[in-house]
């Protein structure tokens, strides 16, 4: 189960602004990332707990995205499927993601063939890296532990580190191709979400539905967007 909830706090970090025409507004470029107040509370069911500042949330984005870029020139029409349960590193993957303008494929199913809406996804971010490799080219294994530095044990095929290939790419956002509102942001259960009908609210995008974890993501982000506090996830 997840909740989202907000306590009061300076702002800092995370702003998604209502267009994705251009980058002012993106989680990497907003001026308040520089303060480093806690602006993402993340909590497991197992007992772990860690803070993020808006300084690391935009840092991480900014280095996920350069990842994508370098890898396959992420940009609007890319796909990125996010095989990973909600955790505040799958949100930052949906982040980094967005700021590219490629679409995330969320909501993995265990079938044959690949998920959502049939189309062959160009990078797969997961916690079960085997299951894809021979279904995709580009595999990045992302180990939960919060603290995790790099994937334990050896990384199956050419699978990249979702923590050291991603600490490795530099802080500062690198160019992006131009995108727009009307880009499907979200692929979930089959039905395309763009980011204009995210600016709009999550919860009323017909693209997403309850309870998974396409709609407990885009809540949690939309939260940090509206909120000047400190947002909570739990997973």
């Amino acid at each position: 189960m997840v909740s989202i909830t907000s306590r009061p706090a300076c702002r800092s970090g995370i702003a998604v602004g209502s267009t994705y025409e251009h980058r002012s507004s993106d989680p990497v470029s907003a001026p308040p990332r520089r303060r480093r107040r806690p602006r993402l509370a993340w909590s497991s069911t197992d007992g772990e707990r860690l803070e993020l500042s808006g300084r690391v949330l935009a840092n991480w984005t900014a280095k996920i995205a350069n990842l994508l870029v370098e890898e396959v020139d992420a940009g609007p029409g890319t796909r990125v499927l996010i095989d990973v349960p909600v955790h505040w590193r799958s949100l930052v993957w949906v982040l980094g993601t967005w700021v590219t303008g490629a679409t995330a494929v969320l909501d993995a199913g265990d079938g044959e063939g690949l998920v959502g809406d049939g189309a062959d996804p160009d990078v797969v971010v997961t916690t079960r890296p085997e299951r894809w490799l021979d279904e995709c080219d580009v595999v990045t294994a992302v180990a939960l532990p919060s603290f995790a530095l790099r994937w334990p044990g050896t990384l199956p095929g050419a699978a990249l580190d979702g923590s050291a290939d991603v600490a490795a790419q530099p802080d500062a956002l690198g160019p992006l191709a131009p995108a727009s509102a009307g880009h499907p942001a979200i692929v979930s259960g089959g039905l395309s979400t763009s980011f204009a009908e995210l600016a709009a609210g999550p919860a009323s995008a017909q693209g997403l539905r309850e309870g998974t974890t396409a709609i407990e993501l885009a809540l949690a982000i939309e939260a940090l967007t509206a909120s000047s506090g400190v947002v909570g996830l739990r997973g």
